[in-house]
């Protein structure tokens, strides 16, 4: 870096984590947990209702580690837990850290130099995938990070997502009262969709960002390792819920008092919803055609901006992709049929 900065005296940073029956994660993290408090961290995890044993062994710790700022609730999703844990923020940054993930408080610590220099609203560093990231990114000083108003980047930012990989200024909290906004309660037992309104959400005000250079890793994410149907059958489930859960969140941000770049929210929004409903099948979006219907009725103005648009025209290519997807579907489930039968024939020739 051509630049240098004293580091602040402190960790003005709070890490943020939310917990629900993530017990098989709990000795790793309580070991980050313990180090970041030791470093001058404030660690504040909400328990949002687990059932698993993950509450009795944050009790314990805390009883230990009495720094820790531990708060339980019912269940009520990752948002809410999320919204409980910023009400509790003290510290001039921030950071949201799941449980079953990591932060590399090396690298958080070599940019808070900058932030106390910059003063952003917020900062993107980068993240890898684990398991299975091959990245090497070597030394973190290679380039200055770029301060950069968020209306030139806003495309970028939601676009590369990770609303983890972002450190947050406490202004956000204080000047604009920022927070997720709880739409579902579950799908399967997963959480849903809070983080892409929160990007859009960000995205949309009037904001300052200072961009770290891309071998600056801050997050390491974990991915568990869930077969591919599986995967996609959670997928289509959050995906069916989209245009309800759009609706609950534009009512959030009417009611917002700071002012959002509707020119952008709008039309991005309505992207973000079609491109989820092409996962459908068939049947999936018939059911879902007269809530979206009446999302668009309502919005037309929003979403499109003066331009006339026929409903037809945005149904059609919809039916066409949810037709496609059960055809896929089904040939899956025939090839699946036949392998069963395959297998059950040899089984019968072997015995005989």
């Amino acid at each position: 870096m051509n630049q240098t900065f004293e580091a602040p005296k402190f960790i003005g940073v709070s890490i943020l984590l939310t917990c629900f029956n993530k017990v098989d994660f709990m000795s790793k993290q309580l070991e980050f947990i313990k180090k970041a408090l030791t470093r001058g961290y404030e660690v504040i995890v909400v328990d949002d209702g687990s059932s698993d044993g993950s509450t009795l062994c944050l009790e314990e710790f805390t009883r230990a580690n009495p720094t820790l700022i531990f708060l339980q609730q019912n269940n009520q999703g990752s948002a809410a837990a999320r919204n409980e844990a910023l009400s509790r923020v003290s510290r001039e940054y921030f950071v949201f850290l799941d449980f079953d993930d990591h932060i590399d408080l090396s690298t958080l610590e070599e940019a808070l130099p900058f932030l106390e220099h910059y003063k952003p609203d917020l900062a993107r560093l980068n993240y890898r995938v684990i398991p299975g990231s091959t990245d090497n990114f070597g030394e973190l000083q290679l380039a200055e990070p770029i301060n950069s108003l968020i209306h030139s980047m806003r495309n970028e930012i939601y676009d590369r997502m990770g609303y983890w990989r972002y450190v947050y200024s406490q202004k956000l909290l204080i000047g604009m009262q920022l927070k997720f906004t709880p739409t579902f309660r579950e799908v399967d037992g997963y959480f849903i969709l809070d983080d892409v309104f929160w990007l859009l959400h960000n995205s949309s005000l009037d904001l300052e960002c200072l961009i770290f250079p891309d071998n600056w890793v801050l997050y390491n994410y974990h991915v568990d390792p869930i077969p591919v149907k599986e995967s996609w059958l959670r997928f289509q489930k959050q995906a069916a819920l989209m245009p309800h859960a759009a609706s609950i969140f534009l009512k959030y941000i009417e009611g917002c008092r700071h002012v959002h770049d509707l020119n952008w929210l709008g039309p991005k929004l309505y992207g973000v919803i079609v491109d989820h409903l092409y996962f459908l099948n068939l049947k999936q979006l018939i059911l879902v055609l007269p809530i979206f219907y009446q999302l668009i009725s309502h919005n037309k103005l929003l979403f499109f901006r003066e331009e006339k648009i026929s409903i037809l025209a945005i149904v059609f290519p919809l039916l066409v992709s949810s037709f496609k997807n059960s055809l896929r579907e089904l040939v899956s489930r025939v090839k699946f049929g036949r392998m069963l039968l395959k297998g059950f024939h040899g089984a019968k020739n072997r015995r005989s």
